[in-house]
């Protein structure tokens, strides 16, 4: 009996040794996933900023008012711009051919 008590206290002691090595495994494990998990917010913290600036300055993210006034407002005003352009350029190429004939007019009467 004394024996088997013996077997029985060893066989707990090494059922609690066994056990104290999976808790002290498992809390490795949570220590190692906690500090990766810190040394990936600490890397991307930097890197997100990075990533968000260089997108942008290619042009990957852009604001749609702008984008809609580069590509259509702006070439519409310029064909407007430059149909009315035309039309005083015309107007006074008219208003100097009047001006001329009235003068030549006026020039050849008083001879």
């Amino acid at each position: 009996e004394l024996s088997s008590g013996i077997n029985a206290e060893y066989g707990e002691k090494q059922r609690r040794m066994a056990q104290q090595k999976d808790v002290l495994a498992i809390e490795a494990e949570a220590a190692r996933k906690i500090a990766a998990r810190a040394f990936a917010a600490n890397y991307l913290s930097d890197l997100v900023p990075s990533v968000f600036g260089a997108l942008s300055e290619n042009g990957y993210f852009y604001d749609p008012v702008s984008r809609d006034v580069e590509a259509n407002f702006v070439p519409w005003i310029l064909k407007r711009v430059k149909e009315n352009m035309g039309h005083v350029l015309l107007s006074r190429t008219m208003v100097d051919e009047i001006i001329r004939a009235v003068c030549d007019k006026r020039a050849g009467g008083s001879n």
